[in-house]
């Protein structure tokens, strides 16, 4: 192995961001706490990924080269969406993240294969290319654009195996020539939307959810050609931000960014189990379970009076039983649902101090915060990454109470 001195990843490492503590003392659960954090601006999503490589950049900004006698090593990578662009930071140690690089377009989503090979950012900012950028992570600190692909995203997501492109505008682009993104279809055609339309599929890619009001439920068996399946219209939402399934498919998490302030801002649950007949089973909201006993009125004042219910992106945790999901002013937040899996039939309420279905499990709430995303990372077992539209990256760690 050979370490080699590198002044110019140093230089890179500082000017982009230095790990750093949120200004204030952050709440938490007893059983989660904020380890480290990365300031950035408007910070709104986050990705996770994984590269097995021969030569790596350590925190001190020194080259490592592994000689060809040595196994490669396991680095673990955050893409996290922030201003003026994308930056790629390394977790391997997630209580000592540092940036590595960053992606040269300006964007305001991402979606990234596990394994690094490829990920796409919705912009509009990345000449010469035209629209969406496809890029490749193989080196994750000078990060490679292939190609665009034209059309209208706030948010996009790759059908899982990674070869087809769906966009919140609705286009469809085939990525068998990521250098040459080719558009097959639209999954919206004529269909009316009121939302953010995030984007999610199940894990075998079988079903689309589009979070819309309403949410569309799409076969995509093949999904350069998916099937509308149903409709499902939120009770009380209005502008619906993120739609996400179970593994198994048998339930769906809806969450709304609020407009009007508490109480609405919640997130839906539904049983999907029967495409054709979704059935509602309740809303939950942060600041509501056993855990916390805590009312709902008592996050967000000053400006970000309501935005404490105003819940944002989602993601399933490892093992399909929990969810974690940044809901702006008040943090990030875990919710259990494994009570939805015990009960027959299945309800889902949390408000107040009482909770079933769905029960909020932790939560870390940095001074002045507005988290937009928290997501779990297999590899990385006992953290969440957040991504925070005031305050940048940062991570919490499970703990005991």
């Amino acid at each position: 192995m050979t370490r080699i001195g590198t002044a110019l990843t140093v230089v890179l490492a500082l000017a982009l961001g230095a790990p750093a503590a949120p200004a204030g003392t952050p709440e938490s659960s007893p059983n989660l706490k904020l380890v480290a954090s990365i300031p950035f601006e408007q910070s709104e999503n986050v990705e996770l990924f994984t590269r097995s490589l021969r030569t790596w950049v350590d925190r001190d900004g020194s080259t490592v080269i592994i000689d060809e006698d040595e196994e490669p090593v396991i680095r673990h990578f955050a893409v996290v969406i922030a201003l003026p662009r994308p930056r790629i930071i390394d977790v391997t140690d997630p209580e000592r993240p540092y940036v590595v690089g960053q992606v040269p377009c300006s964007a305001t989503d991402v979606d990234a294969l596990t394994d690094g090979t490829l990920a796409v950012f919705a912009t509009n900012a990345c000449a010469p290319v035209l629209g969406n950028v496809v890029v490749s992570l193989a080196n994750p600190y000078q990060p490679e654009v292939l190609g665009g692909a034209p059309g209208y995203a706030h948010h996009l997501r790759l059908h899982p195996g990674g070869r087809y492109l769906y966009l919140s505008g609705g286009d469809i682009y085939d990525l068998a020539d990521p250098t040459q993104p080719a558009k097959v279809g639209s999954w919206l055609q004529t269909l009316p939307i009121v939302g953010h339309a995030n984007l999610s599929f199940s894990g075998d890619g079988s079903r689309m959810y589009s979070a819309t009001q309403p949410v569309y439920v799409f076969d995509t068996v093949n999904p350069a050609a998916p099937v509308l399946l149903s409709r499902l219209f939120v009770p009380g939402m209005v502008v619906v931000h993120d739609a996400v399934p179970t593994p198994d498919r048998r339930f769906l998490f809806v969450s709304e960014t609020a407009t009007g302030g508490c109480p609405v801002g919640g997130v839906a649950v539904w049983d999907v189990r029967d495409d054709a007949n979704p059935l509602f089973l309740g809303e939950v909201w942060a600041g509501a379970g056993l855990l916390t006993n805590r009312e709902n009125d008592e996050m967000g004042t000053g400006e970000n009076a309501g935005l404490a219910c105003s819940s944002h992106i989602l993601e399933m945790d490892p093992g399909g039983r929990s969810f974690s999901i940044g809901w702006m002013a008040a943090g990030t937040r875990t919710f259990d649902i494994d009570g939805l899996y015990t009960q027959d039939p299945p309800l889902a309420a949390a408000w107040g101090r009482y909770g079933t279905g769905v029960v909020e499990e932790g939560f870390v709430k940095p001074a002045g915060g507005r988290t937009s995303a928290a997501k779990r990372y297999p590899a990385l077992p006992g953290y969440v990454f957040s991504a925070d539209l005031q305050l940048g990256f940062y991570v919490s760690k499970d703990v005991a109470p």
